[in-house]
């Protein structure tokens, strides 16, 4: 019984609880760059490839060469995303570590002259390069789902905690989710169910985060690995 109380009141204990918030908000902001970058990165390739590249038989001989530079313009839309996507490897990594002590190495070669950055074939060859593209693209799935268990869960839940004190502040008919606290007794009741569901809330929320620093810890090697 002593286990089962500690294990239920653990995400209070400490700080690797907050950690794992702020990893869950990390998750927000890179997921949503990483969706960004992709859209615009996409679109614009697709733009500049498959709508010429369509209209190309039509052209006489001299549009088409005029057309050529578009539709290479856009193939290499493609590699240079690739590399952008490789900048935020070290803000990942270092996050990885402060927050969830994940002992990545840093790729501190990325900064140097000898940078893969700056060698376009290395880069490409490299495995790391592929793994840490797809990290980015797993981190799109990851950062809705973190979204969704902070302020889609987490946040409902707090509220519910504090909704005797709303009702006592004036706020005497609310709606949270399914609870409406139309008075006093019904408010306590959601506060105190709330009890029950925040230390459940913050053991998703840790195992949540926990995955997030695994996925790192794989995927986000060194330019060797």
């Amino acid at each position: 019984m002593k286990a089962i109380l500690q294990t239920f009141i653990s995400p209070f204990i400490g700080f690797q609880t907050f950690r794992n918030l702020a990893c869950l908000l990390g998750n927000n902001v890179f997921g949503f760059a990483y969706y960004l970058i992709l859209q615009i990165g996409l679109a614009l390739a697709w733009g500049l490839t498959y709508l010429p590249f369509s209209i190309l038989p039509s052209l006489d001989w001299a549009s088409q060469l005029k057309t050529a530079p578009v539709i290479l313009a856009g193939l290499l839309v493609l590699p240079i995303l690739v590399w952008i996507l490789q900048l935020f490897v070290l803000p990942e990594q270092w996050l990885a570590n402060f927050l969830m002590k994940a002992d990545i190495p840093l790729d501190e070669a990325l900064r140097t002259k000898d940078s893969n950055l700056l060698q376009p074939i290395r880069l490409f060859a490299a495995a790391s390069t592929w793994k840490r593209l797809l990290h980015a693209l797993l981190k799109i799935p990851l950062g809705v789902v973190s979204f969704a268990a902070l302020f889609l869960v987490l946040l409902p839940v707090l509220a519910l905690l504090a909704t005797p004190l709303a009702y006592l502040a004036g706020f005497q008919d609310l709606i949270v989710g399914a609870w409406r606290m139309d008075t006093f007794g019904n408010a306590s009741l959601a506060s105190l169910s709330s009890f029950l569901l925040l230390p459940l809330t913050l053991h998703g929320v840790n195992l949540l985060a926990k995955f997030s620093g695994c996925l790192a810890k794989v995927l986000l090697t060194d330019s060797k690995g």
